[in-house]
């Protein structure tokens, strides 16, 4: 071949790729939404609803609307599979706390922990509850054979024992089952396929992330600060905003002179309801509150206290799910899928059985109260 020719002829090869490459990248920018409703809005009949493709830069205004309530179809720790990587650490974090909040793990401060240290995950306890979890299926299933093998109301785990035994290579099948929870959640194909639902799903998380990120504490009603706080702080964690959500129900409780000594018979009533809504967090005492009176209780200090392990609690968590991220970026995921692939896991490690979850039938906003949403939550 004349050299001249070659030389142009690799020139060619080379404008193509580039241009190819270009083409691609446009076309990868633009994601699936249905057509003539607004971002996160998904039809009656989404099947049958026409769509188009419109770039994912312009699906929603800088900064988004909030929206006040969670994104319908998934749980919490399901927001980090909405994308191509899969859950992370903090959607580990977020499920713990979500099993939690519905009863079935009591989270604690280590009594052993250092003091002169920063808190971390080293710092908290998790013992099973009595509550029956035998209902529990899919990625909520497999983190409780994780954390308490044997099965045992009254186990207990420390969170650094439970992230040294995720290393080790449990925490893949968990992540599997996560994301095949909510792959079934979402009910539109696994989550390397483009899917309107899916973009959906995505403004909507991304509208409530703006909520969670600017709430403020004249914004939540001081009766229902507890129940609001719990509900919502596996979110927070996930998308990265506990310290900001605690801080929020701290400033609540301010608000209202609660912990300011000047205690009377509707603080008292709240704080009754708070103890129940929070029973699941051993990190605040609410033992001298029996007779609605402070007897030399944690109330006696003031609400500082509390705030503060509140905010314990949530760097603790947001340590937690660090450590989750430091032992694979995407395992159980990757480019694997449903069978695995070459760099992911799959989901037939999953001893619960070929369906991880019934996680479809969790219709939105919170699940952390039980129910058959296959995430105790």
């Amino acid at each position: 071949m004349d050299p001249v020719i070659g030389v142009v002829l690799c020139i060619l090869i080379v404008v193509a790729v580039v241009f190819g490459l270009k083409a691609l990248n446009a076309k990868n920018s633009k994601v699936p939404v249905f057509d003539g409703v607004a971002p996160g809005v998904i039809p009656a009949n989404p099947d049958a609803h026409p769509t188009q493709f419109v770039s994912s830069k312009n699906l929603l205004p800088n900064p988004p609307p909030p929206r006040f309530e969670p994104p319908e179809r998934i749980l919490s720790w399901m927001t980090g599979a909405l994308g191509p990587k899969g859950v992370g650490g903090r959607d580990f974090g977020a499920l713990v706390v979500d099993l939690a909040v519905a009863g079935y793990i009591r989270i604690d401060k280590d009594p052993n922990a250092d003091q002169s240290r920063r808190r971390s995950n080293t710092d908290w306890n998790l013992t099973r509850t009595n509550k029956d979890a035998s209902q529990l299926v899919g990625a909520p299933h497999e983190l409780m054979l994780m954390a308490f093998p044997q099965g045992n109301p009254g186990d207990a785990t420390a969170m650094d024992a439970l992230s040294r035994r995720a290393r080790a290579g449990v925490g893949q099948i968990v992540r599997d089952c996560m994301n095949k929870d909510a792959d079934v959640a979402i009910g539109a194909g696994n989550r390397f396929e483009r899917h309107p639902i899916r973009t959906a799903l995505q403004a909507q998380t991304d509208q409530f992330h703006q909520y969670l990120k600017t709430a403020e504490a004249d914004q939540i009603r001081v009766e229902q600060a507890a129940s609001i706080f719990s509900r919502y702080l596996p979110w927070a964690i996930a998308l990265g905003e506990a310290e900001h959500w605690a801080k929020v129900f701290k400033d609540v409780a301010r608000n209202a002179g609660i912990g300011d000594g000047s205690v009377g018979a509707t603080d008292a009533v709240i704080l009754s309801t708070w103890g129940t809504d929070l029973a699941w967090f051993g990190g605040v005492d609410f033992g001298g509150f029996g007779d609605g009176g402070f007897d030399g209780g944690f109330f006696d200090s003031g609400f500082d206290g509390f705030g503060d392990s509140i905010g314990g609690l949530t760097d603790g968590i947001g340590d937690f799910g660090s450590s989750m991220d430091s032992f694979g970026g995407d395992i159980g995921g990757g480019s694997g899928g449903s069978d695995g692939g070459s760099s992911g896991g799959g989901w037939s490690s999953c001893s619960s059985g070929a369906s991880c979850g019934s996680s479809s039938s969790c219709s939105g906003s919170s699940c952390g109260g039980g129910g058959g949403c296959g995430g105790g939550s």
